[in-house]
């Protein structure tokens, strides 16, 4: 679990959050291996997975993201983005 609900100063860009562990059990070598991007931003997510489309294994998410106030994703966000990774050869 990554950024759920980190300081302000930590979070970094909106754009492109800084990944924040939540727990101390949690490796800081896993840091570098995850992209953090902000919830229902399509714009956002195309051009990430269009940029970086080699380097990423897998999309994960939580479509009701319970640890963040419960918001849920815009209406068609969770339909582009099953396209997108496809279209991407992403899991």
């Amino acid at each position: 679990m990554f950024s759920t609900h980190p300081l302000l100063d930590e979070a970094g860009p909106e754009k492109r959050p800084i990944p924040v562990p939540t727990s101390a059990g949690i490796p800081r070598q896993y840091l570098e291996l995850i992209t953090v991007l902000p919830f229902n931003d399509l714009d956002v997510l195309t051009k990430t997975i269009k940029q970086e489309k080699d380097e990423l294994a897998a999309v994960i998410i939580e479509p009701i993201g319970y640890n963040s106030g419960c918001m849920a994703a815009d209406a068609g966000f969770l339909k582009a983005l099953r396209e997108l990774t496809e279209e991407n050869g992403i899991c």
